[in-house]
């Protein structure tokens, strides 16, 4: 498992938890060692989705995201707010937030979007948020972020889906190194499972 710093707050305490996807049952074990990691959070490869804000539909590159993502990374909305932890429940409404390319070309960059309803993949999210262009995941591309529920109840989605990106955020004092070996034993003693 490597871990590699990132450009977001504090780079120094924020790092990538492996070189590719990680199960959901991996992310939730890892955010479990509080004594290693302040905050763990996922995002998915971008996919094309078929998006409609007031308009006909067209192809958008969007990303499932865990609740925390954004916190964990320091990254506010530039409107509205980011998702959040009660976005990934499962009784919960279905949001997104928008990239703010996506927002200035096609919606104006009016800042009363939040509170709009955008259709993904016919599914109606309201939307909760515009998000910097700066935030970069899991690439330049993303114009749209919806939660990403972790379910235990999901057995095959939880073990055996392996579609998360790991970010996580170092616990205070926490050498990289020290968290990289605790998370690659995590990672070997699940596959042995």
């Amino acid at each position: 498992v490597l871990l590699r710093a990132l450009p977001y707050r504090e780079p120094d305490r924020l790092v990538q938890v492996g070189s590719g996807p990680m199960a959901n049952a991996l992310v939730e074990r890892l955010a479990a060692r509080r004594d290693l990691f302040a905050s763990v959070a996922g995002v998915s490869w971008s996919t094309d989705v078929s998006a409609v804000v007031g308009g006909a539909p067209q192809r958008t590159p969007a990303a499932g995201v865990t609740g925390n993502l954004f916190a964990t990374l320091g990254v506010g909305a530039l409107v509205g707010r980011p998702l959040g932890p009660e976005d990934a429940r499962p009784d919960a409404l279905p949001v997104a937030v928008i990239g703010e390319r996506f927002w200035r070309e096609r919606l104006g960059g009016d800042p009363a979007v939040v509170g709009q309803d955008v259709t993904v993949d016919g599914v109606r999210r309201r939307i909760v948020g515009v998000i910097p262009a700066r935030f970069r995941l899991p690439d330049a591309t993303v114009a749209l972020w919806t939660p990403e529920r972790i379910d235990p109840e999901d057995r095959a989605g939880y073990w055996w889906m392996w579609r998360l990106q790991v970010i996580a955020r170092l616990a205070p004092g926490v050498p990289a190194e020290r968290a990289s070996a605790a998370a690659r034993a995590l990672v070997m003693r699940a596959g042995q499972e």
